[in-house]
């Protein structure tokens, strides 16, 4: 069976924000993961079909890796959103990514996060979409979990 491609929402946190996280030996992530007081998930709105979750394995002398990139195109440049974007690249994050079938990726834990690591703006003719083509990229010692929460 095959199901649809692509990401419906992405939220992250900063890492810093995670009181507690439990480590799982599968790839089904039954929790529990909470959060320190006065935090909660970001949602990302990104443009309709522009998010995306890639996931590449390779083989390294020291194992296997995974290297993750999620992201999407952000469609915002006003003020604030340029200063969020710079303080967003000082952190390192934990993301949940919900594909179209409803399932949520979470990538990331407390030792292995993603970072904000492209931030493409262009603007080239009066006809061009404004704001920010986003990436979160990381290397993960597995794959992502599947949240069940």
């Amino acid at each position: 069976e095959r199901g649809l491609g692509g990401v419906v929402e992405m939220q992250f946190i900063p890492r810093m924000a995670i009181a507690s996280m439990e480590i799982t030996s599968g790839l089904n992530f039954t929790g529990p993961l909470t959060l320190k007081a006065g935090w909660r998930w970001f949602s990302v709105e990104m443009m309709d079909k522009t998010n995306f979750y890639n996931e590449d394995f390779r083989e390294t002398q020291n194992g296997p890796l995974y290297d993750i990139t999620v992201g999407g195109f952000y469609p915002n440049d006003s003020l604030a959103a340029v200063e969020l974007l710079e303080k967003m690249s000082l952190y390192y994050y934990p993301v949940r990514a919900m594909d179209y079938e409803g399932r949520r990726r979470l990538v990331g834990n407390l030792s292995e996060t993603l970072k904000l690591t492209k931030r493409h703006y262009s603007s080239t003719t009066p006809d061009t979409r404004v704001g920010f083509m986003l990436e979160f990229t990381g290397s993960f010692l597995r794959p992502c979990q599947i949240d069940a929460h």
